[in-house]
């Protein structure tokens, strides 16, 4: 669809967000696109890729990031999940471009299926497995408990719309994985996670028995998903949709963290890093002590992606187990160890 107004994204630099980027300014090439990037030297690199006009600061800097999302139509957030001073200023802005044009900014915005993880310690939660959490029940999406993990901005993401001055879509991914086709070399969060679990106890470890289970998608896949989500959300403008409608689970298949770490510490093992193959059970107590966000690659998080399928979406990357070596490849090369 043809889009002239004016686009501010942020995450141009990050693991999925650089090669959502290019995707975007493909996508609508008579958009203005602004960006926000931390590095001076990323200035001129993803100017050269289409944005238009790169500002350079942090996600502190919310007068700048304020300022940026009152002048425009589209905000993509591809950076950050739970920072509440900048999705504040992403809304305060947003409120203004509303007030100020009586047009509502499209939002979307990046949120994680750890918000419906539950509490468990590394053991599969066989009810989780039989009704997963499904986009389409928007009482579902609704009734996902204040306290859960990145729930916090969600809500305010949702009561920007429901009042009315913002159109914001939602898009929740699992464990993401794979080489992104972004500007410089980024990882994901929970892979360097458990990598790094297994180099500070110089074994793998997995929490209990390990059948507890979420999904992944690949970081492409991913990328064309919000792709999808965004043309969804702009040829929406004008229609009046629950805000609990604008929901999006995204994942292409699952993994135990038994199994997700096993593949962790062969790679691991091959290369020299930690003297064996063989996976440890640790309790989460312990498991806490190695890193204080365990509990996110020990508990269930289960989902199906009602709405994204019902957009076409057909992710192409179906074997996560084939990435994982180069994953932990280029996990190591960014901290140094190889």
């Amino acid at each position: 669809m043809s889009f002239t107004g004016t686009i501010f994204y942020l995450g141009a630099t990050g693991y999925l967000g650089g090669g959502l980027f290019k995707r975007v300014v493909a996508t609508y090439p008579k958009a203005r696109i602004v960006t926000i990037v931390r590095a001076e030297s990323a200035v001129s690199v993803v100017k050269a890729a289409g944005a238009h006009e790169v500002i350079q600061g942090t996600h502190q800097d919310v007068d700048k990031i304020k300022k940026a999302a009152s002048e425009a139509d589209l905000i993509v957030n591809a950076a950050d999940s739970d920072d509440v001073n900048l999705i504040s200023a992403l809304l305060a802005g947003a409120k203004e471009r509303f007030l100020a044009t009586g047009k509502r900014p499209v939002f979307v915005h990046t949120s994680g299926t750890g918000v419906v993880g539950d509490k468990s310690e590394g053991t599969l939660n066989a009810e989780f497995l039989a009704k997963p959490f499904d986009d389409a029940n928007e009482d579902a999406v609704k009734n996902i408990p204040a306290e859960a993990l990145h729930r916090n901005v969600d809500l305010l993401i949702f009561g920007a719309d429901s009042e009315g001055y913002v159109d914001a879509w939602i898009v929740s991914p699992p464990t993401v994985y794979g080489a992104s086709t972004g500007f410089f070399p980024r990882n994901s969060i929970q892979i360097p996670m458990l990598l790094s679990m297994a180099i500070k106890t110089n074994q793998a470890v997995v929490v209990n028995d390990g059948t507890a289970t979420w999904d992944n998608v690949h970081v492409e896949d991913l990328a064309e998903a919000y792709v999808l989500i965004i043309a969804k959300a702009l040829s929406s403008r004008g229609s009046t949709i629950s805000s609990y409608a604008k929901f999006y689970n995204v994942a292409s298949d699952r993994h135990t963290w038994k199994d997700l770490v096993g593949a962790i510490a062969t790679a691991l093992n091959k290369r020299g890093v930690i003297p064996t193959a063989e996976v440890k059970s640790i309790t989460l107590a312990e498991a806490s002590t190695v890193h204080p966000w365990a509990f996110a690659v020990a508990n269930n998080s289960l989902v199906v992606p009602s709405r994204l399928k019902a957009l076409g979406w057909k992710p192409t990357h179906l074997n996560w187990k084939a990435d994982i070596d180069a994953d932990v490849e280029r996990v190591l090369k960014s901290m140094g160890k190889i």
